[in-house]
Formats: C-alpha cells, structure tokens, sequence
C-alpha cells in the first residue's frame, strides 16, 4: 500500500499557501518522483505518477477527504484528486495470479505466433491473470480455434478468426483447428466489419444440418461495424444478390457458399431524443422523416434497448425501420400514423411488442434475425420449413399438396409420384386445420415455380382453411423458427394478431431448452406422417355426428385465396381445389347440403374444383382410431388413388379444350 500524506508549509491562511504532498510507497506500488515534498496550489488537481510492480494491479484507491481516482495514460498511472487541504490518499495494490496460456498447432508447429506481454518473474508460457493474449494463425486451411481440446474430439469453438484476442482469467488451451475439405462451408465476408476481439474480415463455418436439405446460416458471432448495424447476409457484396436474414435458411452447393455481411448505416442521434434509465437508453422521438430509420445499437456506450410510445409519430415518408439486437422492448402506440411503413427488420431478442405498439401504421414484411438459440427445431410444424426447402430444390416440377391434418396423415406421396410417372416431387404440407391457410398460402405463392401443380385440399369444417379467419397463432413463430425469412415473403398486414402472438411465443418458448438446427422432425421427408396406422376396428361414438354448411366461406376469404392463387398462375403454376377427408359414419348431411357446399365453393373461385366431396368420405374403418379427418396408411391409399384419378380427369378436359 502507498500512503501519501499531504500538508501545509504554514498554518496561516491555506487557501493564500502552498501545500506539501509527502508519500510513501507500499508492497506493489511504486511512487514518482522519489522527491517525497511537492508544492501543490490550493484548490488545483493533484497528480501523483505511481507504477505498479510486475505481477500487480490496483485493487482500491480511497481518501477521506477528497474525490480521488486513476486515469491510465499512455501505460502511466496517476492518482489525481483536488487539494483543499490536509489529506491522505490510499492506493491499494493486490497480487495477480499467474495462468498457463498454451496453443496446440493442427500440423505445422510453424503456423501460430503469440503476442503477449514479457515478464521476467514468470515462465514464457504463463501470463498474469488479465492480461490480453492475442494468437495469430498462418495457417492457409485454418478453421477456427477450440479450447480444452481440438473441434474433431469435441473441444469447445472459442473464435473463428485466425486473428483472436482473448483476456487471461484461467489456465488456457487453444488448439488451431484446420478446415475438413470432405464437409461443406459457409465463407463469410464481413464487407468493412470484423470479429470481435479479432482483426479478421472472413471467416468460414461448416453448414451443418444433418435432416436438412439446406443450411442455417450463421448468427450467434458477435461482429462488429462502428456505426453500423448488421441487417443480413447476401449472396453479392453489394447486396443485389440473394437476401439471407442471420440464422435464415441459405443452398450451398458442394463447393460451399459465399455470403457478404450487409450492413446499414445507423441514424444520427442528432434527429433522436432519448433518455436513461436503468442504465440502457429508451429512444422517446425519431425526428426523422426519412424513408429509412436505422436505430442505432449504443449510444454514449449504454445500449439502446427500448422504444418508447409516440417514438415514431407521423412519419409520412417512413417505408423501412431497422432495430438492432440490442431492441427488447417496443412499447404500447410506439408507431403512430407512420402509413407507408412497410418493411420492419428487428430480431428475435425483441421480447416485448404486441399489435398495440403500432396505431394507424401496419407493416407488410417482417425481416427476423435470429440471435437466440433455436427451441422448436424437432416440433411438429417444423416440417413445414423443411417441406418449403424441398419445394425449393426439386430438380424435377413440384405437386403441392395443402391442407389440415387430414392431408398429412391422408396421402401416400410416395405412391402420388409413382402414378405420376416419377414426373414430379410430391410434398404434403398439411397441417393443423386450425391454422391459418392464409400465411401458408402466401408461403406457398413465394416457392412454387412453372411447371409445378398446386392442389388446395381443405378440411370443409374450419374456417381456417379458407381464409376466413386469419388469426396469427403463437406456434406459427415457432413453426418459422428454423427459417424466419418466410415472414419477408408474406404480406402479414393481411392477418391478425402478428404481433400479439409473437410476444406469447416469446414467453411460451421460455419453457423450451435450447435445441440446434440441425435435429430432425417426426415426419417423413415429403410430408406425410411416418407411422404406419392400422384400419380402426373401434366403432364410432353415437355422438360425434357433423354437420357441414357454408358458413367456413367468406367474401374477404375468396378474395385472398384469389391474390395468392392468381399469382401462382401468373408465374405458370397450376392451380386446384379438392377436399380434406371426412369420415362417413360421423356425417350427418345429405347429397343435397354436400352438393351445395360445392357450389358455393365453385362459383366463388376461378379455379377448378377438381373433386367431389362425397368421393372424400371413408368408412369409419378406414380411419386412425375414428377420427373425423385422419386415415388409416390403407385409407391414405385409397385417398391418394381417388385425387389422381381426379387430375387424371381434369388434365382430359383441359386437354380437351386445348
């Protein structure tokens, strides 16, 4: 400890004199000058220059009667105070504990060097516990650096930079890891950003997705633009290519993928009013009226993490707003009458926001980001990104299949391509019914290309299924989680509740632990459900009895049916509706209500109807436990044969009248 009195020559009037700073140095601390007598004016900034021995660090600096504190400048320490009178300033210094930093070379014992500070005390492979290390690999193939162990025997990925910087607080084993030239990768360009803690601006990372047939991208890297966010990657440096939110869904061939940080420049904070609290910024005015606001990630180094009501007012010219990770809260009426908002970039640390946050202002496309670890990768509706990506890649043209759960345990693709000569790639998309066809449709119209066939197989019982309720739900976030990206491809102005519902996703997924993207789903790869299911022998209950209407139809409905529909055509796919099964026992209609349901249908849509509803009624045998909608594999069979002759008859009248 260093001890430095501080006195006056004279007892006359202090503030008139001069006063005398006496010090003396403790264990770890040394004095400048050794002259222990300095004149210091009353009233003045005090400044004693000390240094510390090797191997210490201050831990304390107190004084009773004045505000004392260090600055470090240029590698110098200073105690600095304003003296007023008698006083007495403590510096404590503390031993540092001494670590073992070690690098292990892949190969090539000459491909690593070290740059860390020389001790004379210690050994040349130790450091003191703080001290910054930085380790440069010069290895051509060179993949990334692990700790404790190399990456092949599971050794823990601390740094993809051949350039990394790493500060001591442990003993530490870094192992240079090369790139297998067997497996894929992802090379990324950080177009003027870098790695943090490191000086690299490219990087690889090996696509990984054991059940996939395309790759996550990668987003959990903390990389670093001053002055810029990180909005996406793109297949072209200038962002003209293919647009790839982080973490979104990317094709890489065998030779991997190339892929370019896109980065936007963030707002003034000129034309932002904020305020503190609890240590983070709250953005209260945008007095921005661009086309685009970008809300910057820090500001006077605290974190901008919430946007507060009436942020965004009357924003007349405001087309696009970009939030940074940083973002986890928007509050109630945060966008007030801002009209041409269409596009919202913003990721899934976003924890609070709800549909309220916007009056008067409906954003169309939603651009997410992933930075949390995926949930929701192995549930149920996770089929849907992996159908999606099937659709994508089929080198041959695509029949889409849609519908409730009575399409995903009602078709047999396999044999749906058979018949169809190995033509086509068929994938069943079919989920729940309650889910809304309308975010599915608007999917759908994004993939299907020329040449593909699109058939509509809706359960006549759900509302859902013809776009006449349109309500988000909570799992359709989750469902989307492998792949955010489909929320750019679908106006969502469209439905209700986005926004409510991504605010219950968020706390629901709380429950979930983290899972990776590249874990497999229950459901075989086009679709259908897996399980072989036995013929029913259990008889029908008395009292589950259905009867069906046309209330499920909607003016509002047909009119977005007819948006994606018309617009699937446009881009040469052919589109047509059937039916979702139904189980005959359970049906309490006659021909005539039946028939009148399809003329409802028909004369409402200006594409055929292919089917019958009756042909799409199954003995209750030929059902998975009774069921109302789900068959047996044996009914899946027949449900399957019976849509293929319906094609087959529809394909003779077009024919036809060609």
């Amino acid at each position: 400890m260093a001890v430095c009195c501080v006195a006056c020559k004279s007892s006359e009037d202090v503030k008139s004199k001069e006063i005398v700073v006496y010090c003396v140095a403790g264990t770890g601390v040394i004095v400048k000058p050794d002259d222990s007598f300095i004149d210091v004016p009353y009233g003045e900034e005090y400044s004693l220059e000390f240094d510390l021995e090797e191997g210490y660090a201050i831990s304390n600096i107190e004084s009773k009667e004045a505000d004392v504190f260090v600055v470090n400048e240029d590698g110098k320490y200073y105690a600095k105070a304003k003296i007023y009178g008698p006083t007495t300033i403590n510096i404590e210094a503390i031993e540092l504990e001494v670590f073992k930093c070690q690098t292990i070379p892949s190969t090539d014992s000459n491909s690593i060097s070290i740059n860390k500070k020389q001790y004379k005390k210690i050994e040349d492979d130790c450091v003191y516990e703080g001290d910054i290390v930085e380790i440069i690999s010069t290895m051509s193939n060179f993949y990334c650096w692990t700790k404790d162990n190399t990456l092949q025997n599971g050794g823990e990925i601390v740094s993809y930079g051949n350039n990394y910087k790493y500060e001591v607080h442990s003993d530490m084993i870094l192992y240079e890891n090369s790139l297998d030239l067997s497996k894929k990768y992802f090379r990324y360009y950080l177009n003027g950003g870098r790695i943090d803690n490191s000086s690299d601006t490219d990087f690889y990372i090996e696509a990984r997705a054991n059940y996939r047939w395309r790759y996550n991208t990668y987003t959990a890297l903390e990389l670093k633009r001053e002055g810029y966010i990180l909005e996406c990657w793109n297949t072209k440096a200038d962002g003209t290519g293919e647009r790839i939110g982080l973490g979104s869904r990317a094709t890489i061939s065998n030779d991997g993928l190339e892929l370019y940080a896109i980065w936007v420049k963030e707002s003034s904070i000129d034309n932002l009013e904020y305020i503190e609290e609890d240590g983070n910024i709250s953005i209260v005015k945008v007095n921005d009226n661009s086309k685009t606001v970008v809300i910057p990630e820090c500001i006077g180094g605290a974190q901008v993490t919430k946007i507060k009501s009436n942020a965004f007012n009357n924003l007349s010219n405001l087309e696009k707003v970009v939030f940074p990770k940083t973002i986890i809260e928007v509050e109630t009426n945060a966008f007030v009458s801002c009209t041409k908002l269409e596009s919202f970039v913003f990721s899934d640390s976003l924890m609070e926001i709800s549909d309220g946050s916007f009056n008067n202002t409906s954003p169309k496309y939603l651009f997410v980001n992933a930075v949390l670890p995926p949930k929701n990768t192995q549930m149920y509706g996770m089929k849907l990104m992996d159908c999606v990506d099937r659709v994508l890649l089929s080198d041959k043209p695509n029949i889409i299949l849609q519908g409730g759960s009575s399409c995903a345990f009602g078709f047999d693709s396999n044999l749906l391509e058979e018949l169809m000569g190995d033509e086509y790639t068929v994938t069943n998309f079919g989920w729940n019914a309650f889910r809304p066809m309308a975010f599915l449709m608007g999917i759908t119209s994004h993939i299907a290309k020329a040449g593909d066939i699109y058939i509509h197989a809706g359960e006549i019982d759900f509302n859902a299924q013809y776009c006449t309720d349109r309500n988000f739900q909570s799992c359709l976030w989750g469902i989307c989680e492998g792949n955010y990206d489909v929320f750019s491809w679908v106006d969502i102005s469209e439905m209700n509740g986005v926004f409510d519902k991504y605010k219950d996703y968020n706390r629901e997924r709380g429950y979930f632990v983290n899972a990776s993207y590249d874990e497999g789903n229950p459901y075989a790869a086009n679709g259908d459900v897996k399980e072989y299911r036995a013929n029913t022998t259990t008889p029908l209950d008395s009292l589950h009895f259905y009867l069906l209407d046309d209330s499920v139809f909607s003016e509002d409905g047909f009119a977005l049916m007819k948006k994606y529909y018309h617009l699937m055509q446009t881009n040469g796919v052919k589109t047509y509706e059937s039916f979702g099964t139904l189980n005959k026992d359970a049906l309490a209609n006659d021909d005539d209500s039946l028939n009148h349901i399809e003329e409802v249908l028909s004369s409402n849509i200006d594409w055929p109807l292919i089917s019958k509803i009756k042909d799409y009624c199954f003995d209750n045998c030929y059902t998975d436990g009774g069921n109302m909608h789900h068959l047996s594999s044996e009914g899946a069979v027949l449900r399957t044969q019976q849509l293929y002759q319906d094609l087959m008859a529809q394909f003779e009248k077009e024919n036809a009248n060609a």
